[in-house]
């Protein structure tokens, strides 16, 4: 799916921009976009779960191709469960392209970290607080519409609640995904450096990311994903880590063996808080997150698998 993107950036200099986002790259950034503290087992239970509750909204089978997303039937038809689920979207597509333009490794949650800090949940505050690679953190304000433009006023009042909580960040940015049923466009806009963010608590916020890392680790049944660049990372399916055969109820989607997928530096990263280096890696069939988390669907067209080790082709 293409997202047509307009970034102004810090030096107030606009770009317009053009990101693809693949079926697995949106399912994961959908379901574990700000996961916090909510346990990693829990959050691929919340994808399955997610990708039932708006199979209507998703276009399994035409995702590289489609402008958008789906109208629900009209028998299906519900307006709050549409509003709902245009806003987790907006959220959903904030995350994956903090990730590509700012470097972004992970995200949490904006109330956790306040309840974390002892702070009331009360007043303006944006979505998300997201960690950058050379360490800094950024607040984000994430939104998702159906309509087919946003205003410049609208811009400034998103911009205004990105940069209002309490706690202290490098700067705070307003992604606003709009026309989100026809033809995806988003304002990624981060003007306002704030530079009053002192970087101690950075560590701790990593390992409690990846806290339960082990608890994945259980069911690994020793494949290794093989990438063309001959990169590795662990492969767990998703069947493992589920009670019965779940993945039969996906509507419309095809009937791929679906593999969670785990690169090794995420287990150094929850033992000593220090920021794991992963590059990213997206296809139609795959996607690894810079956070180390990913999903592979196993298509016979474009991998095979020898001795434990699933080979992956693009070309």
């Amino acid at each position: 799916m293409k997202l047509n993107v307009e970034q102004l950036d810090a030096a107030g200099i606009h770009s317009c921009l053009s990101w693809t986002c693949t079926l697995p790259a949106f399912l994961k950034h959908f379901s574990m976009v700000g996961r916090g503290r909510r346990r990693l087992l829990a959050s691929i239970t919340r994808m399955l779960s997610s990708a039932f509750l708006y199979a209507d909204y998703i276009p399994w089978l035409s995702f590289r191709t489609a402008l958008g997303f789906n109208q629900a039937p009209t028998e299906r038809y519900d307006l709050h469960e549409k509003g709902t689920f245009s806003g987790l979207v907006g959220k959903a597509i904030a995350d994956f392209l903090a990730k590509r333009i700012d470097n972004v490794v992970y995200s949490v949650p904006y109330e956790s970290e306040m309840i974390k800090k002892g702070i009331s949940v009360q007043g303006q505050r944006p979505d998300l607080i997201c960690i950058t690679a050379n360490g800094e953190k950024l607040a984000v304000e994430a939104k998702g519409y159906c309509k087919s433009k946003i205003l410049e006023n609208e811009m400034r009042r998103h911009k205004a609640q990105s940069s209002s909580g309490p706690i202290n960040v490098n700067r705070s940015i307003a992604a606003v995904s709009f026309n989100i049923y026809e033809g995806i466009c988003v304002k990624y806009h981060d003007p306002n450096s704030e530079d009053k963010y002192d970087g101690r608590d950075t560590k701790d916020i990593t390992k409690e990311f990846y806290v339960d890392v082990a608890e994945i680790s259980r069911f690994d049944e020793g494949l290794r994903v093989v990438f063309e660049d001959k990169t590795e990372c662990a492969a767990i399916p998703i069947r493992s880590l589920l009670s019965g055969d779940l993945l039969r109820l996906f509507i419309r989607c095809p009937t791929y063996e679906v593999f969670a997928l785990l690169d090794e530096k995420v287990h150094f990263a929850a033992k000593t808080g220090e920021l794991p280096v992963i590059e990213h890696k997206m296809g139609e069939y795959f996607y690894l997150d810079s956070d180390g988390l990913g999903l592979l669907f196993f298509n016979a067209t474009k991998c095979e698998i020898s001795d434990k080790m699933i080979f992956v082709y693009e070309s």
